[in-house]
């Protein structure tokens, strides 16, 4: 079941009107959802051109915060969602976080993150609000597809001109990532989840053999790209997506087109996937303490921990300087790991906060499944929720200081999160497609 393409407030779709595609239009004559629509591409440039700039230039990545929060200003004044309850938990975190960063010793880096976590709420409000034009979703999912094509051809060009970062010592053929490195999977692993939903959206047999194609292009870049957490987020989500789906027959054929695809290719990639694969294991050896002592997270764990348990209640509640601990602990960098970074910086409170708010999204999507029993929900929970688990654990890897693994994604979770049932006529609830 795709969503409708035509809007309107009180529109009912038939089923036919559901499974067609020629009267989509990617832009409208609303100024507003253009820009919503363009902003995954505009991401996708902030991430690649960003790290080429000298420090001191303006850069790609900061005139995207800036028009964002330009843009998030406006918005927040005129269209926020007031009547939605994710809505409303996000934006109760994000006064919480406003107000431990006032309170910082350290305020100019507590602000400076806080920035960039609000760039991507943002974008979560700009998805709840603008779902209630049910085009949306399709536009965006469109502007998505450009974005993994974007990094897909940034990382031809970068290996044909030997751009940017290459991947890890010790490989013997190294291939280049262009500026943003490996950690550009970071990205590619949350939009490969999405794809179910856009394979369905899409129901032109052309459109679906593109997807088909950046599927394996993506899945590709992440095995060449080889960081852990994206790869196995990227196994699990799809587990997730498996078991969640009722038509499990349709979607092991899905599967199984792909694996067989990826078994006709592996001689272009298998080579060099085991090659980083022996890198890794040579560079990461768990059982060498001094290995454990690089990779950090171990070590950050215990001081973080042992300082929160040595604290004042004030400390153990709210914690202490927002996101500075690398300044409150004499560290070169952040903390690697999200949740330690809220532990001290925001204390069990902010720390219980920010999971809540990710467990009560697949909640709310997962109530919609229960009420409403549309195949387009079922589709959005088993999405939605892969996406949030592999965030979760993105979060062992530390993504909340960085605006682009976060803001696309947050995009269309906001649009999953605000989709309106009545946008579907009782017609168009085939049980039998989902």
């Amino acid at each position: 079941m795709a969503v409708p393409l035509t809007y309107s407030e009180n529109q009912s779709v038939s089923s036919s009107e559901l499974h067609t595609e020629q009267n989509f239009k990617w832009f409208s004559k609303k100024w507003d959802e253009n820009f919503i629509v363009l902003l995954p591409i505009l991401n996708a440039l902030a991430s690649i051109l960003t790290n080429y700039f000298s420090s001191n230039l303006v850069n790609p990545g900061q005139l995207r915060v800036f028009i964002i929060l330009l843009f998030g200003a406006f918005f927040l004044i005129k269209k926020f969602p007031h009547t939605h309850v994710v809505a409303k938990l996000v934006l109760l975190y994000i006064l919480f976080l406003l107000y431990l960063t006032v309170i910082s010793t350290h305020f100019s880096t507590s602000f400076n993150v806080f920035l960039k976590m609000l760039v991507s709420y943002l974008l979560l409000f700009f998805g709840i609000y603008y779902a209630r034009n049910p085009d949306m979703i399709k536009r965006v999912s469109v502007s998505i597809l450009v974005m993994l094509g974007i990094f897909i051809i940034n990382f031809i060009i970068s290996n044909i001109f030997g751009l940017g970062e290459t991947s890890y010592k010790g490989v013997e053929n190294q291939l280049n990532f262009g500026a943003s490195g490996v950690n550009l999977s970071k990205q590619v692993t949350p939009i490969l989840l999405m794809m179910p939903i856009m394979y369905k959206l899409f129901v032109d047999p052309n459109n679906k053999k593109i997807i088909y194609m950046l599927i394996l292009g993506g899945i590709i870049f992440v095995l060449f790209a080889f960081k852990r957490t994206p790869l196995f987020g990227l196994a699990l989500g799809y587990l997730i997506i498996g078991l969640v789906l009722p038509n499990k027959s349709k979607t092991l054929k899905y599967l199984f087109g792909i694996l067989l695809a990826a078994a006709l290719l592996s001689p272009l990639y298998l080579p060099q996937v085991m090659d980083n694969f022996q890198a890794r294991e040579q560079s990461l050896n768990i059982s060498d303490e001094e290995n454990i002592e690089k990779q950090a997270r171990y070590h950050e764990f215990n001081f973080t921990v042992a300082s929160w348990k040595d604290g004042d209640l004030k400390h153990k509640l709210i914690g202490t300087d927002i996101f500075a601990a690398h300044q409150t602990f004499n560290l070169g960098r952040m903390l690697h790991t999200d949740y330690m970074t809220l532990l001290n910086g925001s204390g069990l409170v902010g720390l219980l906060f920010f999971i809540f708010l990710y467990l009560f999204k697949i909640f709310y999507l997962w109530r919609k499944i229960r009420i409403y029993h549309a195949a387009f929900f079922y589709y959005a929970f088993a999405v939605g929720t892969a996406i949030i688990v592999n965030f979760m654990l993105m979060g062992i890897s530390g993504i909340i200081q960085a605006v682009e693994p976060r803001a696309t994604v947050f995009l269309f979770l906001g649009l999953l999160l605000g989709f309106k049932p009545q946008y579907f006529s009782k017609t168009s609830y085939d049980s039998t497609d989902r």
